[in-house]
């Protein structure tokens, strides 16, 4: 029993001996220490655990580089016989915030040595602030900045963006707010929306009240998965160094996280007809992005609903990681489809096989709802063709396109003739005649005088005709092919251009010409 004991009280005071060893001498206050620009210093405490013994602190210095490889020194006061919480500073030698990037932290480690020689690390991180002089006076000042998708963004989102700003002067000011978004793994601010890597507003603010800066952008898809920051700064728009202020609370900037949510493939802005009518030929357009399945990859896009006997597949394109591709469709709606919204479904195939020819993998299904309207027997049809007065369309020339239409219906309607979709390369002169009646079965033709611009582009162009009855129409899409032909003015302009060949050319046909008159007067002679 006795052995049992002692054994047991060795083992006690072998436990209270470990512990008192691994007991930390001293205690810090903290040991991550942030400065921000235009502070240059900052403190920490040291406290002795046990007080009844005086105690010395050696504090050495760390370091960092800047951007131009200048070194910062960051040193922490040494303290010496201190038995109670006492403060170390900490300051620094060569630190210039003009040669730091904005969103990248620089750090330097002081080591904390008691004269037991136990040592704590203290780091200390400096950033540089967005605003360009640094955070300076108090007359402007970023009150909120919100986000209700609680900055948790996905590639294509409609993000909307609110940066409250105060103005706490004594005047009404113009007051500019700047957003940027940063990427921490590539150290550098990227374009938010495809387009621009710093998104810029101006508004007057009048003293002592407060005006809500309103930014929206789609995400860019070029944006890889990750972390990111987004920095924002207000300033006065007429002296940014008197006036900025760029902390979002109590933080230079706000934590953003984009994530693909395992799409690697989408479809984004359909742009399709809310509305249309029996027999109608429409047209839906859609952008394909490959976010992240691979570079060289195929893909197709398939157009589908069975009530409408819709099953299109579009051609087969080739993306890389971060492209994208419009894809186009033109069907027609049937004669007999029944009046009532209809959801069209489009998808994008990929991972494709080519020695079996298919594609294993689809996207999500993505939906459209067309409604579809006066659903009457079609009681018209229209063709086109180029007149044989002008057979080619020539740019800056008028051309005359033979439109014929028909009435397919039991009755007699009357059909009123328009142009639309060529207001960016022509202009319609004249249509002849524009309003007529036809009995059923009988056809008519309408010349449309199309003006087409000087300065408009050669190649192929396309423009509707419509034909309206009862309150119906009936569209004919018509493709002309623009080719340049003779303009005096161009001519002219080559003339200047070039005078110098042709007045040669000339001086060399003049000599030939008395060479050649020469020759034969010496041999008559």
């Amino acid at each position: 029993m006795k052995t049992q004991i002692f054994t047991t009280l060795f083992l006690a005071v072998l436990f209270l001996s470990v512990v008192s060893v691994a007991a930390a001498n001293y205690t810090l206050s903290s040991t991550s220490l942030k400065v921000n620009q235009p502070a240059t210093t900052s403190s920490f405490a040291v406290t002795p655990t046990n007080s009844s013994v005086l105690s010395n602190y050696t504090i050495t210095s760390g370091n960092f580089s800047l951007d131009d490889s200048s070194v910062v020194t960051v040193s922490g006061s040494s303290l010496t016989n201190i038995n109670t919480t006492q403060t170390v500073n900490v300051s620094t030698s060569g630190l210039n915030y003009n040669k730091m990037s904005v969103g990248k932290t620089y750090s330097a480690i002081l080591k904390v040595m008691d004269n037991n020689n136990e040592q704590q690390n203290v780091t200390a991180s400096f950033e540089r602030s967005f605003c360009d002089y640094g955070e300076n006076g108090s007359s402007i000042e970023i009150n909120s900045v919100e986000d209700d998708d609680d900055f948790e963004w996905n590639p294509l989102d409609d993000v909307t963006i609110e940066v409250e700003v105060e103005n706490n002067g004594n005047s009404r000011e113009k007051v500019t707010v700047e957003l940027g978004l940063y990427s921490v793994s590539d150290n550098e601010f990227v374009e938010i929306d495809g387009n621009d890597d710093i998104l810029e507003q101006s508004i007057r603010i009048d003293d002592d009240d407060e005006e809500v800066f309103t930014f929206e952008f789609k995400v860019s898809p070029e944006l890889a998965e990750g972390d990111y920051r987004l920095y924002v700064k207000a300033y006065l728009d007429s002296d940014e160094a008197a006036a900025c202020d760029s902390k979002i609370g109590s933080s230079l900037y706000e934590a953003v996280e984009i994530d693909y949510d395992d799409e690697e493939v989408i479809i984004d802005d359909i742009q399709a007809p809310i509305e249309s009518s029996c027999g109608f030929v429409e047209r839906v357009s859609m952008d394909v992005y490959n976010l992240d399945y691979g570079d060289d990859e195929d893909f197709r896009v398939n157009l589908y609903n069975q009530e409408l006997g819709i099953d299109m597949n579009s051609d087969i394109f080739t993306l890389d990681n971060g492209d994208s591709e419009t894809v186009e469709f033109d069907f027609k709606l049937p004669s007999n489809a029944v009046a009532k919204p209809y959801k069209i479904l489009a998808r994008v195939q990929y991972n494709y096989k080519s020695k079996s020819d298919t594609f294993f993998d689809e996207t999500r299904d993505y939906y459209f709802t067309l409604t579809v309207k006066n659903c009457q027997s079609a009681s018209g049809v229209v063709t086109a063709e180029l007149s044989e007065d002008t057979p080619n369309a020539i740019i800056g020339s008028q051309v005359v396109i033979e439109a014929t239409i028909k009435n397919t219906g039991t009755n007699a309607a009357t059909y009123n003739m328009q142009v639309t979709g060529n207001s960016a390369w022509s202009q319609v002169a004249e249509i002849d005649p524009e309003t007529f009646t036809l009995n059923a079965g009988e056809s008519k033709k309408a010349k449309i005088y199309l003006d087409i611009d000087s300065e408009a582009e050669a190649g192929d162009k396309e423009f509707t005709i419509t034909a309206t009855y009862n309150g119906v129409s009936v569209n004919q899409k018509v493709l002309l092919t623009l080719e340049e032909g003779f303009n005096t003015s161009k001519l002219w302009n080559h003339l200047k251009a070039y005078w110098f060949l042709y007045l040669i050319g000339a001086i060399t046909l003049l000599l030939l010409i008395i060479v050649i008159v020469l020759l034969v007067r010496r041999s008559e002679d």
